[in-house]
């Protein structure tokens, strides 16, 4: 099977959504079928770094004779000229390759694909309805969630087929839309465990203290993420726990949260540091006791779960942020309620660790390459079958 999948931004970039499409890529190659993806020139940054990274797919890219300037997430006018870019040259780059399958990730993506002569799949990795609002400023909540609302509801009902990236993202959209939405499993590699070892190593390298407690968040910053819940639990935690320190990897523009820290103990206690490739990934996965998986828009997939979950870390996180998925209960400290932050994090501190086996068994099962190849497969052939159906 030939596919081209579409999606509206940079690529790669050490981001949730462009490591679920590498993974899904990278899955259906490896299964031997032929993929082509059709995504934005390079980011500034990562074009000068490195020439094209080595990828077992094919990455097409919208014609522009300059690079990316920003990776961050949300709306914005050079998104918007690359929209149109992409939308514009997708018809004759479906013509040279004739894709028996188009998928279209993510909004922008699906908006360009329907001017295609050939259905394309549409997969949801977000609800705009629930993140829209989180760009803007709050006199815009309202409007924005309205806006989002009707986007999710005319992209999935004019796509032929609509899928998400999570359980609760599939039943939020199938309410809203009145049709059916249905989940896939986005697969994801099992890393080897860090040895015992490692950890001393990795908090070396870091300048952590080898007897600190340390609670990680690896991602990216934006308001969706949910943030700002953490911050009073670990205020209070950093008084009562003197060794504890707040680890944040991230690729984002730290400044914000740092001056949102300013001023408080915790600010004394917060390490910021890069997650640009793999080894840092597995750096800080290794240093840390414990990580943190909080979100505020619900239903999109936390790529940071699956990754500190594959990777044996013990996670403290909420119901919310994780999507509906199978999770295990053992597998890890799963809040109900937002202000028991403080309570969770101190009970594995203190030894009450999540099942880490039981973590990444799930992560094996549930997030198996063959698995999601199987699924795709069979959506494209429905979707083939309902196309070829005459009309009643």
């Amino acid at each position: 099977m030939r596919t081209l999948h579409v999606a509206a931004l940079a690529f790669p970039t050490p981001q949730g959504t462009q490591a679920a499409i590498h993974s899904m890529l990278s899955a259906l190659a490896a299964a031997g079928h032929e993929t082509h993806l059709y995504c934005y020139p390079r980011h500034v940054e990562s074009a000068q770094r490195d020439p094209e990274p080595p990828a077992p797919y094919r990455v097409h890219r919208v014609p522009s004779r300059r690079a990316q300037r920003s990776t961050r997430s949300g709306p914005s006018a050079e998104k918007l000229l690359l929209d149109a870019a992409l939308a514009s040259n997708l018809e004759s780059l479906c013509d040279q390759l004739q894709p028996d399958l188009v998928v279209a990730h993510h909004v922008e993506a699906a908006l360009c694909c329907l001017r295609l002569s050939q259905p394309a799949l549409f997969l949801a990795h977000t609800s705009l309805s629930a993140e829209l609002a989180s760009y803007f400023s709050p006199a815009w909540a309202a409007c924005c969630t309205w806006l989002g609302r009707q986007l999710d509801r005319q992209l999935c009902r004019r796509s032929a087929r609509a899928l998400a990236v999570s359980p609760l993202l599939a039943e939020r959209l199938s309410a809203e839309v009145g049709r059916t939405v249905s989940p896939i499993a986005v697969p994801w590699p099992l890393p080897r465990e860090a040895p015992a070892h490692g950890k001393a190593q990795a908090r070396a390298t870091l300048g952590l203290a080898e007897d600190a407690e340390v609670a990680l968040y690896a991602g990216n910053l934006d308001a969706y993420q949910g943030l700002s819940e953490l911050l009073e639990p670990l205020e209070r935690l950093v008084h009562e726990r003197p060794r504890l320190r707040w680890l944040v990897a991230t690729e984002s523009d730290p400044r914000a949260l740092a001056r949102t820290l300013a001023g408080t103990e915790l600010a004394g206690r917060t390490m910021f540091t890069a997650l640009a490739d793999e080894s840092a990934r597995r750096r800080v996965h290794a240093a840390a006791d414990v990580a943190l998986v909080p979100r505020s828009a619900p239903g999109g997939l936390p790529i940071k779960l699956l990754e500190a979950l594959a990777r044996g870390t013990p996670v403290v996180t909420t119901r919310r942020a994780c999507a509906g998925l199978p999770i295990p209960e053992g597998a890890l400290v799963r809040l109900e309620r937002a202000e028991d932050w403080r309570a969770g994090i101190a009970r594995v501190l203190d030894g009450a660790l999540p099942d880490r086996e039981a973590g990444r068994a799930y992560v094996a099962s549930h997030h198996a390459a063959s698995r999601f190849v199987s699924d795709l497969i069979s959506h494209a052939g429905a979707l083939r079958d309902a196309r070829s159906s005459p009309l009643p």
